[in-house]
This record gives C-alpha cells, sequence and structure tokens, in this order.
C-alpha cells in the first residue's frame, strides 16, 4: 500500500511537472527553435535544490546521487526515510506550491481568495482520497496509463 501512494505521488509530481513544461514551453520534445540551455539550468538547479529540502540533504549531495544515477525511492531507502515519511513529505511540498499558485492568482486578480480557498480544499481533499491511484479519465482512468500501461504502481 506505502509504494503505490509512494509512486502515486511522484507519478502525479511527475506529471504535473511535465504538463506544466509543455504547456509553456513546447520546447525539448517539441524541437529545437525552443531549446533554451538557461531553461534548462534552471529547471535542473531547482530540482535538485527541491530534492534536497524534500531529503533534508544539501544540494552538493543530491547532486552525487544523481550523477549515480539514484532515484528519489533509493536514496530515502539510503538515508532511512521509510515510504510513508517521504510521501507525507512530497504531499506537503505539493500543498505549499499549490497555495503558492493560488496566492499568485489571487494577488493578480485573476480568482478571489474564497475561490483559491475552495480550491485548495477540494484539490487537498482529493489528494488525500487517491488511494494509490493518480486520477479517474475516461472510462478506463489514468490508472491505467496509455495503451492499458500500469505506471503508477511500483509493484507492478
Amino acid at each position: 500500500m506505502n509504494k503505490k501512494i509512494l509512486f502515486s505521488a511522484l507519478a502525479l509530481s511527475l506529471l504535473f511537472t511535465l504538463g506544466v513544461n509543455s504547456a509553456l514551453a513546447q520546447g525539448w520534445f517539441h524541437g529545437r527553435e525552443n531549446f533554451d540551455p538557461e531553461k534548462i539550468v534552471d529547471r535542473q538547479t531547482e530540482m535538485f535544490e527541491n530534492q534536497a529540502n524534500l531529503l533534508g540533504i544539501s544540494v552538493d549531495q543530491m547532486k552525487e546521487y544523481w550523477s549515480a544515477g539514484k532515484n528519489l525511492k533509493e536514496i530515502a531507502t539510503e538515508l532511512n526515510i521509510s515510504d510513508e515519511d517521504l510521501r507525507l513529505k512530497m504531499q506537503e511540498g505539493q500543498k505549499e506550491r499549490m497555495r503558492e499558485g493560488f496566492n499568485a492568482l489571487v494577488e493578480n486578480g485573476v480568482i478571489t481568495q474564497k475561490q483559491a480557498d475552495s480550491r485548495l480544499t477540494f484539490t487537498q481533499d482529493r489528494m488525500n482520497n487517491l488511494d494509490g491511484q493518480i486520477g479517474k479519465f475516461g472510462k478506463r482512468g489514468l490508472k491505467e496509463g496509455f495503451g492499458g500501461c500500469k505506471f503508477n504502481k511500483l509493484d507492478k
């Protein structure tokens, strides 16, 4: 169960990041005209910082783990961080990013504070009730992936 939750949280974060990157840039995977080395540097630097903060290690340590080809779960296991603790830390980080995003929308007059609070509550409730799945889209749901490939389960 913990593996399912952990992987779901990781997959959700990855999907969110990829979706935002695709929508904003149409870069790396869609041709060289949008290839911006500075954005790559910024994105990678931010990733190192976020993961280091999540694991409670230095950015230099995170870079060493990354260069050795270790993924987040392997690093957490090596640092004696349980799957549940890692999942909770990731969830808190996601909630904080959502709060920041909603606050920016409120500050720029896109939505009201009441709308932001309502959406934040809805989103947090949904995150708390995922039970090992990423979300439900269509008849089969996203949990079955594309072409029936199950990509949100650690054990399958």
